[in-house]
């Protein structure tokens, strides 16, 4: 049987784990959307991000509130990308 803090030491190190994973996706979004014009795999992207932060939104949201708010402001800026990256891919 597993203790609460044990709980939470493993929510730490998966959310953790799914931070880097999503902030690798940041990194290649830039260079898929800027450098390539590869508007579609960028908006892909985009989506997988908005995907991996609502995960990890989950995890911080059991270890530390301010950290959660800081991953809805986050989210809610991924979702502003997401339309712009879709117009942009529209009009081109």
């Amino acid at each position: 049987m597993c203790s609460r803090e044990g709980f939470r030491d493993s929510d730490k190190y998966k959310g953790l784990l799914l931070f880097v994973v999503m902030m690798v996706f940041n990194v290649i979004w830039s260079p898929l959307f800027f450098a390539a014009y590869a508007f579609f795999f960028a908006f892909l992207n985009i989506m997988i991000m908005i995907a991996l932060s609502i995960f990890t939104l989950k995890y911080y949201s059991r270890i530390f509130y301010i950290s959660a708010a800081a991953m809805v402001i986050y989210i809610i800026w991924l979702i502003y990308l997401l339309f712009l990256n879709f117009s942009i891919m529209l009009a081109n």
